[in-house]
């Protein structure tokens, strides 16, 4: 039997490896069954399929084990991404979930991974092919002048060529990783008390944007969470009475001491407002 070549994001589940048992011709399959592992969905188009059995460490197959479907066509390669986004993906951060209190509430936080950094011009120009920005001094600069639906549009051509569940944060995930996590030490900006030492606003930054990471990360590792450019979250504010509009979190280089703060710093925006001081970080599904 051929053996087959296996994502490490398929090993993740807690299988040790496959083994190719039958080659079947093309086939109507219900999409209930199409690309699932274990209950875990990982590939979602069908070609040719095949059946696999689960094997053990020591490789033997398990007795009665059950038959499970996949996809011919795997999850594209990590290792096949240009290097831009390779580091892309390397940069995501796990953060544990939690309670925090939101809105008055205490609420709980689900675990979720998320952008070291804000999205750069290097990243949107790899998957998109262009450049939005209207400050393009550097390549690690975030992209900026990009609307909620064009940082959609990115993530659905992200996910096609990762394989990846990328979306933009919920204002609640952007506001639990903004203020730590459960590492948070109830700082008034992410990562200090000191606005300077983490963010560049309308008081350091020369009006326009610097590079990612020059500024101190907060508790999780995250940089300019604070100043630079405004982030996209997925929602609208709780309550809201206009629910056409969406969150952006984090203040940005034109803006003062107050935006900036993790308590305080929530606007809306348009989805199809463009600015020169919006951009967005990616959050990550698990697999």
């Amino acid at each position: 039997m051929t053996s087959i070549v296996i994502p490490n994001s398929v090993r993740e589940i807690g299988t040790n490896a496959f083994e190719n048992c039958s080659n079947l011709p093309s086939a109507s399959v219900p999409n209930s069954i199409i690309g699932k592992i274990k209950g875990q969905s990982i590939f979602r188009n069908c070609y040719k399929l095949k059946a696999v059995k689960v094997r053990n460490a020591n490789g033997t197959v398990k007795q009665n084990s059950d038959w499970y479907w996949f996809s011919k066509k795997e999850l594209p390669s990590i290792n096949n991404l240009p290097p831009v986004l390779r580091r892309l993906v390397a940069n995501m951060v796990s953060v544990e979930g939690g309670s925090i209190v939101y809105h008055g509430e205490n609420k709980w936080v689900s675990s979720f991974s998320i952008g070291k950094y804000e999205v750069t011009l290097e990243e949107w120009e790899a998957v998109m092919g262009n450049k939005p920005n209207e400050f393009k001094m550097a390549n690690n600069l975030p992209v900026e002048s990009v609307s909620w639906h064009d940082c959609n549009a990115f993530i659905k051509k992200l996910n096609q060529l990762t394989g990846m569940k990328f979306r933009l944060p919920k204002d609640l995930e952007w506001y639990y990783a903004a203020r730590g996590g459960n590492k948070s030490r109830g700082l008034f900006f992410a990562g200090s008390d000191l606005i300077h030492e983490v963010a560049y606003y309308d008081g350091n930054s020369n009006r326009m944007t610097h590079k990612v990471g020059e500024k101190k990360p907060n508790e999780l590792g995250l940089y300019d969470m604070s100043g630079n450019v405004w982030e996209w979250c997925e929602d609208y504010s709780v309550g809201a009475l206009n629910q056409e509009k969406r969150i952006v979190r984090g203040g940005s280089y034109r803006f003062g001491y107050n935006a900036c703060k993790v308590y305080d710093g929530a606007q809306e925006f348009s989805p199809s407002d463009t600015r020169s001081d919006v951009g967005f970080r990616l959050v990550l599904d698990p697999q």
